[in-house]
């Protein structure tokens, strides 16, 4: 008589042997199963990981190129300092109003020859159109004084000069010892314009006319 209990147990013990069996192979498939998540889990956390180093790596790479790129535009930037001076020592330390009374005792005092004999000489006139005529002038040979500027150092002086008037087609100025000094023409060709002529001085440099006394008969 045979004791195996699936064959010979009327009570249900096949059954009940078949259940556990079946309750061992569903657990052995939820374990399969699990395995299966954790492998796969697994699986995406190191998939993860690697992304995430990727990421890292790449952004690194990245950030250290734009630095390095950033570095050498930086490097190659050519910077312009402004090198001026500040304004205490561009602006000069004296006045151009003070200056213009400075020594005009001196100015006044200074005596000026004047020619009697009205000589005549010719000067160009430029017309709007660019046209070039000339023009007849007369004038009497003089002294000048002019009060000079020296626009470095503000100094003042008070020199003589004279008008002559050697050929017919012009002035001539006679300079002092030290000086030359030019009468300006004007766009319009102008030269002479009497006490309010324009003098230009070339030698020394750095000297301009601020004022002039001119001498001319009274009528």
């Amino acid at each position: 008589m045979s004791m195996n209990p699936e064959r010979s147990s009327p009570n249900g013990l096949t059954n009940n042997s078949k259940e556990i069996n079946d309750d061992n192979n569903f657990a052995h498939i939820n374990y399969d199963y699990n395995c299966e998540t954790d492998t796969s889990y697994g699986m995406n956390s190191k998939l993860n990981l690697i992304f995430v180093l990727m990421i890292l790596v790449f952004g690194s790479v990245f950030f250290n190129g734009k630095i390095d790129a950033q570095e050498s535009l930086i490097s190659n930037t050519i910077i312009i300092e402004n090198s001026a001076l500040p304004l205490s020592a561009q602006l000069p330390a004296w006045n151009l109003l003070e200056k213009l009374d400075e020594k005009e005792a001196e100015l006044m005092a200074m005596p000026l020859w004047l020619g009697t004999k009205l000589i005549t000489f010719y000067e160009n006139r430029v017309s709007g159109s660019g046209n070039v005529t000339r023009k007849k002038l007369k004038d009497e040979e003089r002294d000048v004084a002019l009060k000079i500027l020296n626009v470095q150092s503000g100094e003042v002086r008070v020199i003589k000069i004279r008008i002559a008037i050697t050929t017919p087609n012009g002035l001539d100025i006679i300079s002092p010892s030290g000086y030359k000094i030019e009468l300006m023409t004007r766009s319009n060709g102008i030269r002479w314009n009497k006490w309010n002529a324009m003098y230009k001085i070339t030698e020394p440099e750095s000297w301009i006319v601020i004022k002039n006394k001119y001498p001319e008969w009274k009528t």
